[in-house]
């Protein structure tokens, strides 16, 4: 019965630190997706966002992988889409500096906290 409980109680906390995401949309060679990876996206990881908004990255030239296909209109690399609980929250268009983009992540991230606590995943 134990172990039957931990198990579920796992279940929910992945489910709970799934429901959110923050998704870039860029690919190999864009100045722009290269300085972000340069200022923020080798320690996001690390970042007070990165358990309520992991990340994933995907190719904009490429094929969408399954459940990503509905995001339309990536035009610009790159596109950060903030999902939560399946859907979009806030979008970011390209990359300009450190700061700009954590306070647009402040704002995408109470979105996403606010579209949780809602109850509607």
């Amino acid at each position: 019965m134990k172990s039957w409980l931990l198990s579920f109680l796992l279940c929910l906390a992945a489910a709970s630190a799934q429901a959110g995401e923050l998704v870039m949309f860029g690919f190999e060679g864009c100045p722009y997706c290269a300085a972000w990876n340069r200022d923020i996206g080798q320690n996001y990881d690390k970042s007070d966002l990165a358990p309520l908004l992991p990340l994933r990255r995907i190719d904009i030239k490429a094929p969408r992988p399954a459940g990503y296909e509905n995001i339309a209109d990536i035009r610009i690399s790159p596109t950060f889409v903030i999902l939560a609980c399946g859907e979009e929250v806030e979008r970011i268009l390209g990359y300009r500096d450190n700061g700009s983009f954590w306070d647009l992540m402040d704002i995408a991230a109470n979105k996403a906290r606010k579209r949780e606590q809602q109850g509607k995943c």
